[in-house]
């Protein structure tokens, strides 16, 4: 005997899992995929459900800009609060005056959105307008975060791949 059954041995290793994947800032897996949606009438997004529990079905979401594409990247608090550590630990004053003006732009440029019941989110209007986002929503999961793009705004649409791009992604990212 002192064997464990195979059902928990894989709900083990599934819970070791999950403690990994929070302990490398990253929630409850690595949302990957696209997701097609459209806004409802009171202005309100359903993160698809399998991103939200790749997500780790979170209460609240942060809302931030994309640099340079008109995109907004959604992140967990596991993921913020991983990336305000690294800052915290640059020894950066918090009284330096770069430092203070780059937290500011970054705050008045996202915003930290509930999560309701049905996974529905309500970003403001502003965030909005900036990347042209009216009825059409498209979810790309990036592994750590996901973006929401316009789907008249996303660079790329369902063509063929360029396998060469596609070869140079896997590659700049460890794969």
């Amino acid at each position: 005997m002192g064997r464990f059954p195979t059902e928990c041995m894989d709900k083990r290793n599934k819970q070791d899992d999950f403690a990994e994947t929070q302990k490398n800032g990253i929630s409850g897996g690595c949302p990957f995929g696209r997701y097609d949606h459209t806004i409802d009438a009171k202005k309100r997004l359903t993160i698809p459900a399998l991103l939200r529990e790749l997500l780790g079905n979170p209460d609240r979401l942060y809302v931030l800009r994309f640099p340079g594409a008109p995109c907004l990247t959604l992140m967990t608090d596991v993921e913020m609060k991983s990336r305000m550590e690294k800052l915290n630990a640059s020894g950066t004053s918090i009284f330096d005056p770069n430092r203070s003006k780059a937290l500011r732009y970054i705050g008045e440029n996202s915003e930290v959105v509930q999560v309701d019941d049905n996974g529905r989110i309500r970003i403001c209007d502003r965030l909005m307008r900036q990347i042209g986002l009216l009825k059409e929503a498209v979810f790309i999961g990036t592994g750590l975060t996901v973006e929401v793009w316009a789907l008249e705004n996303k660079p790329r649409d369902d063509g063929p791949v360029d396998e060469q791009e596609y070869a140079n992604a896997l590659a700049l990212v460890g794969f």
